[in-house]
């Protein structure tokens, strides 16, 4: 889900402040350490698992001062210019959702499409 919500981010080209960003970085040096942990407990067992133990730890200690950083005190995400991707997007869905409307009225109805 954190990939997901990044790439959404990075492919509509929406602006995030320093709150969004220290939440994302945050928690994605959380989970890259759970990840690491895994699996190195599972390709090299306990003997490489007792040097990466403390990495869990120590990343969330990391990630708690990254996220006192960041949320100290409010700051609003900047406001996109211009039109961007994502309003192009919606504007595209909005003509499409009311053409079919108009289509699906004209055939309940009986009447010829105005």
């Amino acid at each position: 889900l954190l990939v997901i919500l990044i790439g959404l981010l990075t492919y509509y080209l929406i602006p995030v402040g320093r709150n969004t960003r220290g939440l994302l970085v945050g928690y994605s040096i959380m989970v890259s350490a759970t990840v690491i942990n895994f699996a190195t407990h599972l390709v090299f067992g306990e003997a490489a698992y007792r040097w990466v133990a403390h990495l869990q730890p120590l990343s969330y200690g990391v990630a708690l001062g990254i996220w006192c950083w960041a949320f100290w005190s409010y700051q609003p995400d900047p406001v996109p210019e211009g039109e961007r991707l994502l309003e192009v997007h919606y504007q595209r869905a909005v003509r499409a959702t009311a053409q079919l409307i108009s289509t699906l009225r004209a055939s309940v109805t009986g009447q010829a499409k105005p």
